[in-house]
């Protein structure tokens, strides 16, 4: 096992989980971060018909569950970690940013929103693996190729909305899956790849000043503008890259576009206008009593998991951070800040009527989909219940096209062995399930088969 010389830290950053490594200042390696946010959007119409990526409303203030010990009920400091509050059926998803690989699986309540699959494996866990010979077996996600994530994944391209409900009711995912609310809110394991050396480029900013970024070769475009972001503070979204009198697209790396050590590339940055307000008409919800809220189901929105083809060498497994998200109602939330969290956003209907878009990322199709055939959506509850007769309204808004930021890095085996953690975010437990990758779930799932069952 080699020790590298520098260490991670795990702390709340500007509402963000950052996950961080930071070399010694001799040492070789470059620094690696991994941003994770979660963001405000409308809840899309839940009937049978998939829309596109809805939009970003801002994203949700976080914070550390320690620093509010004293305000907060013992079972809730128990778990640990941070939160955040959300309003009865409102809707979120969560954002990946992250300049090296990085393995993150998610589960709702104890529950893989990848696969279905509760943390807590049994025999038929494996069982349903070898009845999908066929199938993806991938349980995570990997950034920064998985740009984002807004749901669960119950079909191949395809996820339903994560959407708040509150514990006890039988509408989050993990009551309708295990007969019970036990765990709630979002779970989060965390596992590294390794540094590499780096190289030194320049950054020329149109009109402005230059300054070094320190990368390696595998990097991408999109990796740069990162790090820029981290310097200059321009979004990358909000970048243009020039090098060789050409602007160069995200998922080019340094060799495809000959960026060499000491090269000098150009950042111009793009000045965006104005547009209506999609906060102008919020409806409130306002719940009546403090309560810890656990994810749902909403509707379907065209979304893929991206495969993982890192080397399986790559990921320093015995590093898996857990962090628990612990969600609020509203009425909790006021109770804890003595103040109200910020309105809910506006209904989709509101948000077409105003000429408001979604956003169409064209990608590869993607295969990986978890077993959640059980589970209903929150309309479907609702009709069940006899509190809604029908599926909502299907809306129509324009779209808008975005560009495909996502990427891959291949980096050699490395072991980092320590994590400093000032906000108490990390939970002592360690992860739900032991680390494996996909080839080693792919072993699980065929050892003991016959070839004769294997050959198509």
């Amino acid at each position: 096992m080699m020790n590298l010389d520098g260490i991670y830290h795990c702390s709340l950053q500007n509402n963000a989980i950052e996950v961080k490594f930071v070399p010694h200042a001799d040492s070789p390696f470059h620094p690696q971060c991994l941003r994770i946010t979660f963001h405000r959007t409308i809840r899309v119409p839940d009937n049978r018909k998939t829309v596109k990526l809805p939009p970003d409303l801002g994203t949700f203030p976080l914070f550390g569950i320690r620093d509010y010990a004293h305000k907060l009920p013992p079972n809730m400091v128990a778990k640990g970690g941070l939160f955040l509050s959300m309003y009865q059926k409102e809707a979120m998803w969560i954002d990946f940013k992250a300049d090296w690989p990085f393995m993150i699986k998610i589960y709702a309540g104890g529950v893989n929103v990848v696969s279905g699959e509760h943390a807590a494996e049994d025999s038929g866990t494996k069982d349903r693996r070898r009845r999908a010979l066929w199938g993806t077996i991938q349980d995570y996600v990997v950034a920064p190729k998985q740009l984002w994530l807004d749901g669960i994944a119950t079909s191949p391209g395809v996820v339903r909305q994560f959407v708040a409900m509150p514990m006890g009711q039988g509408y989050s995912v993990e009551a309708q899956l295990t007969g019970e609310d036990t765990i709630g809110g979002l779970q989060f394991e965390i596992t590294p790849s390794a540094p590499r050396n780096v190289i030194k480029l320049f950054v020329q900013i149109l009109h402005g000043r230059s300054f070094p970024i320190m990368c390696s070769p595998p990097y991408t475009i999109s990796a740069i503008k990162n790090s820029i972001y981290n310097i200059e503070g321009t979004p990358p979204d909000d970048q243009y890259i020039i090098f060789g009198g050409t602007t160069r697209d995200d998922h080019e790396t340094l060799v495809g576009c000959g960026i060499q050590p000491n090269s000098v590339v150009y950042m111009t940055p793009n000045v965006r206008g104005g547009g209506p307000n999609p906060h102008a008409t919020p409806m409130r919800f306002l719940s009546k009593r403090f309560r810890s809220m656990a994810i749902a189901a909403g509707g379907k929105i065209v979304q893929g998991i991206e495969k993982d083809d890192q080397d399986n060498c790559c990921w320093v497994e015995h590093m898996t951070m857990t962090i628990p998200v612990q969600i609020l109602n509203s009425a909790g939330f006021r109770s804890v800040m003595g103040r109200d969290p910020p309105p809910s956003p506006v209904s989709a209907e509101t948000y077409a009527a105003e000429g408001l878009p979604f956003f169409d990322l064209p990608e590869e199709p993607s295969t990986i989909a978890g077993n959640f055939d059980a589970v209903k959506s929150v309309n479907e509850m609702d009709q069940s219940h006899g509190i809604a007769t029908t599926s909502d309204a299907s809306i129509n808004p324009c779209l808008i096209s975005l560009n495909k930021r996502g990427r891959q890095i291949t980096v050699p085996n490395r072991h980092i062995l320590q994590v400093r953690d000032p906000n108490a975010l990390l939970d002592p437990a360690g992860p739900l399930r032991p680390f494996r990758t996909v080839a080693e779930l792919e072993y699980e799932r065929y050892e003991g088969i016959p070839l004769s069952d294997l050959l198509p």
